[in-house]
């Protein structure tokens, strides 16, 4: 008996809630580190009456907070809301893949999204990527249906989940600016249109964004998201770039390229200015060695698997299961898997051709692709496949694509009749 699409979306759901359940019994305790520590401190702060810190985008421990408030806070509830969340990723994605490339590619996308992992991992990270990850899968499918069919309500929806989107990550507040640009040539031919969209966009933007702002003004004095701006681009690329040139510890280089490294991270305003005109001048003074380093980043933010800390242990994994296997083995079978699936997202992409209708559609994904690739690219090795994961999902639809027409080729050589 053949499945029918609604049919297949339930078994994809239950197939990655038996893999998600699975591994919560063997790894029961979430990982809080790096990140989701100073979340959890953040949070605990403001269940307790007090402030919270400006060093990271408030979008998230604002998610927490009423996550606790309702259901009390607890590493049991955090992890149980990640597994909802990667649910209803999941479950998007496939709606959305459907919608634009069909059910066989749909099937792909699901199964591809199940098996990724730099998305799986972060069901068992206290970071924010997993619900990031839900907010833009859902902004822009909201996103498509606007620009299918014109109206200002998906519009609108649109505009609310992708503005909150920059409030869990706030380096992807440039791309406010790039989509405003896009829809204008979008809507060249009829300023009425993009006035509206310009208007809406911008509006529901501001009523988002601006209680965080005006917080941070409070703060610092400064209308700003975060204050991790400037420690990313001068501790974490420029002194990373200088560390390896001059062949010196990493922290040597950081008291040297930057300033103030050893403050406390709710750093001042006039301190996280300096940061970044300092690491923007090591760029423009170094331009080829900050061109080769992210060059060098790219294989690792596609193609890579990761550490094992990103992998949710594989060792522990294979271990458990009665696998007697190396980590080493397990990070070259998700690399491979990797590659394959990029390189079907490549032969989907070069096929899109029958899809016009939608080409706006693509071109704001792929502006997305891009732009988080060109920001994050300088990011820590070991930091690279969760911020491929902030673009996995939608990358995953072409591979989808592919994937079936590649299925569709290789039916066509099986079923052609032979010439006697």
């Amino acid at each position: 008996m053949r499945l029918n699409e609604h049919e297949f979306h339930l078994m994809l759901l239950v197939l990655a809630s038996f893999l998600l359940i699975s591994l919560y019994f063997l790894f029961p305790q979430i990982t809080l580190e790096h990140d989701g520590n100073w979340y959890d401190i953040q949070v605990e702060q403001m269940i307790n009456g007090g402030g919270i810190g400006i060093e990271r985008s408030f979008g998230y421990p604002f998610f927490l907070f009423v996550l606790y408030t309702i259901f009390g806070k607890s590493l049991e509830v955090l992890t149980i809301s990640n597994m909802f969340l990667y649910l209803i990723s999941l479950s998007i994605i496939f709606t959305f893949s459907k919608k634009i490339f069909g059910f066989a590619s749909a099937i792909f996308t699901g199964l591809f999204f199940i098996l990724d992992p730099s998305i799986l991992h972060l069901v068992y990270h206290g970071r924010c990527e997993i619900l990031y990850i839900t907010l833009i899968v859902f902004s822009f499918y909201f996103l498509h249906k606007f620009i299918e069919k014109k109206l200002i309500r998906y519009l609108i929806v649109f505009s609310f989940i992708f503005s909150y989107s920059v409030a869990v990550k706030s380096g992807i507040k440039y791309l406010v600016a790039i989509y405003l640009l896009i829809f204008m040539i979008m809507f060249f031919k009829s300023k009425k249109t993009f006035y509206n969209v310009f208007f809406y966009f911008i509006i529901i933007y501001l009523i988002v964004i601006s209680p965080f702002l005006f917080f941070s003004f409070y703060k610092t004095g400064s209308f700003q998201l975060s204050t991790v701006e400037g420690r990313n681009l001068c501790e974490y690329m420029a002194a990373k770039i200088y560390s390896l040139e001059h062949d010196i510890p990493l922290d040597e280089a950081r008291k040297i390229i930057c300033i103030d490294y050893y403050t406390n991270y709710q750093t001042s305003d006039s301190v996280e200015r300096t940061r970044i005109m300092r690491g923007l001048y090591f760029i423009i003074e170094n331009p080829l060695k900050v061109l080769k380093y992210n060059l060098n980043n790219l294989h690792p933010l596609f193609l890579n698997a990761g550490p094992p800390r990103e992998m949710i242990e594989p060792q522990l994994l294979a271990n458990s299961l009665g696998f007697n296997v190396e980590i080493k083995n397990l990070q070259d079978i998700f690399s491979w898997y990797l590659h394959i699936v990029f390189l079907l997202a490549v032969f989907g992409l070069f096929r899109l051709k029958s899809y016009d209708k939608s080409v706006w559609f693509h071109v704001f994904v792929l502006t997305y692709i891009l732009y988080i690739t060109l920001t994050h690219v300088h990011g820590y090795i070991e930091d690279l496949p969760r911020y491929r994961a902030m673009f996995s999902p939608l990358l995953l639809m072409y591979s989808g694509y592919g994937a079936s027409l590649l299925l569709k080729y290789m039916r066509s050589l099986i079923m052609k009749p032979k010439i006697l």
